[in-house]
């Protein structure tokens, strides 16, 4: 979890940039973008929890209709945030896939991260 100190930090930066929304995107594993606007006002939430979209809509990530494991959640990387020249007020973030708290294995980010410790621990 980002410290309090530089979310509120990121969020000035972003304000004083004349951001206000920001664009949540991630990959299926089909390499299809998704993504969705939110306000940036509320990026704390969309770093702790994730910006929540309908699980099952999303081909690949074998999420039910029903249950705590329904709702995927891409939560901000906070290092990821870049203002989008072509689009004024709005800036980028790239997002991990959770599902009920948990990373889900089934988002192309966590599987990337799952791979490259596999080869750290080969060396």
């Amino acid at each position: 979890m980002p410290q309090t100190d530089n979310l509120q930090a990121t969020m000035d930066d972003l304000s004083a940039q004349g951001i206000h929304s920001i664009l949540t995107q991630f990959c299926d594993l089909h390499g299809v973008a998704k993504g969705k606007l939110v306000p940036l006002d509320d990026l704390k939430e969309w770093v702790e929890n994730g910006a929540g979209f309908a699980g099952p809509s999303i081909r690949g990530t074998g999420l039910g209709r029903f249950g705590a494991r329904s709702e995927y959640y891409g939560r901000v990387q906070l290092e990821s945030l870049r203002a989008l020249p072509w689009m004024p007020g709005v800036a980028h973030a790239v997002c991990d896939g959770y599902a009920g708290g948990s990373p889900l294995a089934t988002c192309s980010r966590q599987l990337l991260k799952h791979q490259i410790e596999r080869l750290k621990a080969r060396g």
